[in-house]
């Protein structure tokens, strides 16, 4: 009896250690690429504003179309403004993922700059926090690949 009491004790205070460490990595995570692109490529925004391509550049939409399995992504516009696209992406029954592009110029450069940004809110739940470490490779690798892909595109 001692022993299975001693098992529920450290049971509970480690989950309550690891709860309190949890608490200190942050709620809202945001992963960030950019890429310079040519002059040519203001219409980037107009381009990815249309949903219907984006089977084109995005890594998975691509891997969607090309597995055949059905696409249950929604892509909900939030705000377009002239450099700035922001879309909700929601997969059925998770919260949404904000995806953010942003366009940087400067009259004396011959580029712009796009960035992609993706914010992602968590909540209290430690399993959630300490995933939400490996967030940047995940999605990083896939946003370069994006950004890539838009780059080469005309």
């Amino acid at each position: 009896m001692r022993i299975i009491k001693l098992a529920i004790i450290s049971f509970i205070l480690i989950f309550l250690l690891i709860t309190l460490m949890s608490l200190l990595i942050p709620s809202q995570v945001r992963i960030s690429r950019a890429i310079n692109m040519g002059q040519h490529q203001k219409g980037v925004l107009h381009r990815i504003s249309d949903t219907s391509r984006w089977a084109e550049w995005h890594p998975a939409y691509i891997h969607l179309e090309k597995s055949g399995t059905p696409n249950n992504m929604r892509r909900d516009l939030k705000s377009f403004t002239g450099d700035e696209l922001i879309y909700d992406i929601v997969q059925a029954s998770r919260r949404p993922v904000m995806n953010g592009w942003k366009l940087y110029s400067y009259p004396a450069q011959d580029s712009i700059t796009l960035q992609w940004y993706i914010d992602i809110r968590l909540s209290w739940y430690p399993w959630e926090k300490f995933s939400s470490l490996f967030f940047e490779s995940a999605y990083g690798r896939m946003m370069e690949e994006g950004l890539t892909n838009l780059n080469s595109l005309e």
